[in-house]
């Protein structure tokens, strides 16, 4: 029962540990490390939004000269619609001029407005066509950059650039194609993506980005300085100010279930190679002067091994099996929680297999070494 019970426990803590590292080693794009990001904008009074609007480009703008001026802060740039990895998200309705109107999720792209620092600062990759520019700015045609799903999606078979796409009525023209990112975290798809510039667009608020080369935590104090010397009364939610932060949120309960049931795995096999010796040393202790009896009339001490281990084998093999199976009609229950992974993936219990085989060798080698080292003589004395 114990080594039935630890099959399952390892087989188990096999999974969800598998299932984490498959989760951490998932490109997400872009470059998350490392990155500060603080949200500011005008207050809004919900009597004269317009008047929010109006405001909201400037005064994100005059942020960013102030904390441009940081020492040491590097670039410095906005984004508008969604910090990534943050659970935020903007979309917009969408059209394609020319084409019959779409319906669905096919008519909404979720749609950042940002500055031009924005995707290189991010290391989101340019595939085709350019970056958005300081060129890009109010009175110069209205551009925008798609992702590669959108590219996929909205153009399949066709070149994207040069195409137009008409974003809450504004018409645009696709000037760049970049890279895909999970914007939601590692699990979820990259979703179909549009980038506007924030000179050709309006914000009421923006989150600032920047990657300091001396750290977040270090320039942290300096960065809220600058914002609060622009207007003291701007409001700075600092529980979570780095992607990394974000980023560990997402994995949290992962890494927690995958810990728990690794702590419990290995406890399955330290008490299951206890419990072996434990049986197998008392075997051994009821049957010495069988053994005794047995080298007596020329039973050799590898015999004698073999002997134990394979009484211990026996146990083990059938603990082995019965555990095997219940593992395999409990995987089904573990399958919701898993990520990209098959519940009954044969590697978690071969190796849960292999494992307590190997834990159970070890701990019969005691017990089995001791009975081969039984003096015949006294054996045979003991009652």
């Amino acid at each position: 029962m114990e080594v039935a019970l630890a099959v399952v426990l390892v087989v188990g803590a096999g999974l969800f540990t598998a299932s984490f590292v498959k989760v951490v080693r998932i490109d997400p794009g872009f470059d998350y490390r490392g990155i500060l990001a603080l949200g500011v904008g005008v207050r809004v009074d919900p009597a004269n939004f317009q008047d929010a609007v109006r405001k909201g480009r400037p005064y994100v703008e005059r942020m960013l000269e102030a904390v441009r001026a940081v020492p040491g802060v590097g670039t410095v740039a906005a984004v508008s619609g969604g910090l990534p990895l943050s659970g935020g998200r903007v979309t917009m309705l969408l059209e394609i001029p020319g084409r019959p109107a779409l319906k669905g999720s096919d008519a909404e792209i979720d749609t950042r407005v940002v500055t031009p620092e924005y995707l290189p600062l991010l290391g989101i990759p340019l595939k085709r066509g350019r970056y958005l520019s300081a060129d890009d700015r109010e009175g110069t045609p209205t551009v925008a950059l798609i992702n590669e799903a959108a590219a996929r999606k909205y153009f399949p078979g066709a070149e994207p650039l040069g195409q137009r796409m008409r974003f809450e009525g504004k018409e645009r023209t696709v000037v760049g194609i970049v890279g895909d990112i999970r914007h939601e975290g590692p699990e979820i798809p990259p979703q179909q993506e549009a980038y506007v510039p924030i000179a050709q667009d309006q914000v009421v608020q923006a989150t600032l980005v920047m990657r300091p080369a001396a750290g977040a935590a270090a320039l942290l104090p300096s960065v809220k300085a600058a914002i609060w010397s622009v207007n003291p009364d701007q409001i700075l939610y600092t529980d979570r100010v780095t992607l990394d932060a974000y980023m560990d949120g997402l994995i949290a309960q992962r890494r927690f279930n995958m810990a728990l049931l690794a702590l419990f795995g290995a406890l399955g096999l330290v008490i299951s190679a206890v419990g072996i010796y434990g049986v197998m040393a008392y075997i051994v202790s009821q049957r010495t002067r069988e053994i005794g009896v047995r080298m007596a009339l020329g039973a050799s001490r590898g015999a004698v091994v073999r002997m134990v281990l394979a009484s211990s084998g026996s146990l083990v093999a059938i603990g082995l099996l019965a555990g095997s199976i219940g593992a395999w009609y409990l995987a089904a229950v573990a399958k919701g929680f898993l990520f990209d992974l098959e519940a009954r993936d044969p590697r978690a219990f071969v190796g849960a297999i292999a494992c307590l085989a190997l834990a159970a060798l070890v701990a019969t080698v005691v017990p089995a070494r001791r009975a081969a080292s039984v003096d015949p003589m006294i054996a045979l004395r003991t009652e």
